[in-house]
């Protein structure tokens, strides 16, 4: 009888101590895995509970404070685990709104420039309405596919994250957003500038009056502005008053509360509460939680 070649046995074993090896490793780095994810799902749902009683500790600092002055609310010292944001909605213009003409002022005070303006508000509305003829300093299908971009809608901006796909905006409403698609009413104690030099019957001289007002210790109006402007200013005011109540207020429409649990390492819940104004306690309106 032959015998076997001296090297299969040896072959044979290592394979086998190879198979071996990688079953282990295999079954190392599922149990592994597992015992990883079993930690962050504990580290998440703690972070969610944290998150929940600073919101909560929050709510109940608000209930002493007016409406108006939420702002000036304490939001440290809460929960070292957690921090808070309260920011008023109404600091950008909506696009919801659907007036060109303020559409108009709001982007030339943007750019400084009417030409720049112009360029931005009709590249907004060519990506809005439903043909596809351009406007003379617009931007339809033809632009964006030369350049392989996304195409227009032809719909209303959903979010604000779309308003960076069209033409121009990127750039001007990246760092500080002047227009947004909440409905709420322009926030006269909060909007900047220019979001002010927007507004139906708001000259210059109003839109920086009512910034030195709302710098005062007691709530401005619109009484405290019209006293320290021209009677030129004042007619224009009286004249866009019926538009100016239902797009601007001087008290925000509602409050946004941002929870971050931990506030800056992972993994990390982030709650988000809206506060509409109820009598004269916040009630929650809208409640999300992301991870």
């Amino acid at each position: 009888m032959r015998r076997a070649p001296t090297g299969f046995a040896l072959i044979a074993v290592l394979g086998v101590v190879a198979l071996v090896s990688v079953t282990t490793a295999a079954a190392f780095l599922i149990e592994r895995d597992t015992v990883r994810s079993g930690i962050n799902r504990r580290a998440l749902v703690r972070a969610t509970w944290t998150a929940e009683g600073c919101a909560a500790a929050m709510l109940a600092r608000l209930e002493s404070s007016g409406w108006e002055r939420y702002d000036l609310a304490d939001t440290h010292g809460i929960d070292p685990a957690c921090s808070v944001s309260l920011v008023p909605v109404g600091r950008t213009w909506t696009t919801r709104y659907r007036d060109e003409v303020v559409l108009r002022r709001l982007t030339r005070a943007m750019c400084g420039s009417g030409a720049c303006g112009d360029s931005l508000a009709d590249a907004l509305l060519d990506w809005e309405d439903a043909d596809t003829v351009a406007r003379a300093s617009g931007a339809e299908w033809s632009w964006y596919g030369g350049r392989q971009l996304l195409p227009p809608s032809n719909a209303p901006v959903r979010h604000a994250a779309e308003l960076a796909a069209v033409r121009g905006w990127s750039r001007f409403n990246a760092t500080t957003p002047l227009v947004g698609v909440d409905s709420a009413r322009v926030s006269l104690r909060h909007a900047p500038l220019a979001v002010l030099l927007a507004l139906r019957g708001v000259t210059p001289e109003t839109a920086h009056a009512i910034v030195g007002a709302r710098q005062a210790t007691d709530l401005a109006d619109w009484a405290r502005v019209m006293e320290g402007i021209s009677a030129a200013a004042r007619d224009s005011l009286r004249e866009a008053s019926v538009w100016l109540a239902t797009h601007a207020t001087w008290s925000p429409d509602a409050w946004d509360v941002v929870v971050l649990s931990p506030p800056t390492r992972k993994p990390q819940a982030v709650l988000r509460l809206r506060l509409a104004r109820a009598g004269q306690r916040p009630a929650v309106s809208q409640r999300a939680i992301a991870w």
